[in-house]
């Protein structure tokens, strides 16, 4: 569950209400079977809410599927796909294909493909470690220092866009879309070594906006450009196995 506040109702360009709370709260499943010759198929499903009415009418679902493959050298992968998702961030109720190819070493994983980018560097007898990874025109970077399965601390940096359904549009498939560049402090942990995950993030949010549209970056339905801001987030995450 998580939730973003704003000091008060919030308008548009165009005169169009955005509550001052909107809410997110989604339950996801994923299953992987490993074939023969080292193949593997994975299904990943999602479903929840996220918008300005819990209980209402909108929800969020989203399914990905993927195949894949070693290369003939045995150092990397092939990973085909297939996504859809009615709240996507490059658009929604549109199946999106992609290719990855991941080549992992002892302190390095690489993966390349459309529209997704990845990197993490390890270096031996240290408990640093950097990674980032895009989506379109999107990106995370974190630099971390500890164990991910005991305490972790790290610094990022992201550009980032969240999409929510508001409960009174006057177009079915248009959604709310927040865009802000954030950076910032945090820690992540696993609860008493349970499956139970805590992550808590502070830091700077800046050029923030609001847009009501069909697509990414389209705001022809009305748009407003929110002030900087210092931000506080606290992530509680169950794993079932």
């Amino acid at each position: 569950y998580g939730v973003t506040r704003f000091k008060e109702d919030q308008f548009l360009n165009n005169g169009t209400r955005v509550n001052d709370k909107l809410e997110q709260l989604e339950l996801g499943i994923n299953f992987n079977r490993p074939l023969e010759n080292k193949k593997n198929i994975n299904i990943r499903a999602q479903y929840g809410y996220r918008g300005d009415r819990i209980g209402g009418s909108d929800y969020n679902y989203s399914l990905m599927t993927g195949y894949s493959h070693p290369t003939e050298s045995g150092r990397g992968r092939w990973q085909y796909f297939l996504m859809f998702s009615n709240n996507g961030p490059l658009g929604s109720n549109i199946p999106i294909p992609g290719v990855m190819y991941f080549y992992r070493t002892s302190t390095m994983n690489l993966l390349l493909g459309l529209p997704v980018l990845s990197f993490q560097w390890t270096p031996e007898n240290t408990l640093f470690s950097l990674s980032l990874s895009t989506f379109g025109p999107f990106y995370n970077l974190e630099v971390n220092y500890g164990l991910v399965d005991q305490v972790q601390y790290f610094i990022f940096s992201r550009w980032k866009q969240e999409n929510f359904f508001l409960s009174e549009r006057r177009f079915e498939e248009d959604r709310l879309n927040l865009y802000e560049k954030v950076s910032g402090v945090g820690m992540r942990s696993a609860l008493m070594k349970s499956s139970v995950g805590l992550e808590l993030r502070a830091g700077y949010s800046s050029d923030r906006k609001l847009y009501l549209g069909d697509g990414l970056f389209n705001n022809d339905r009305g748009s407003l450009d929110l002030s900087d801001t210092l931000f506080l987030k606290l992530m509680l995450t169950k794993a079932f196995r």
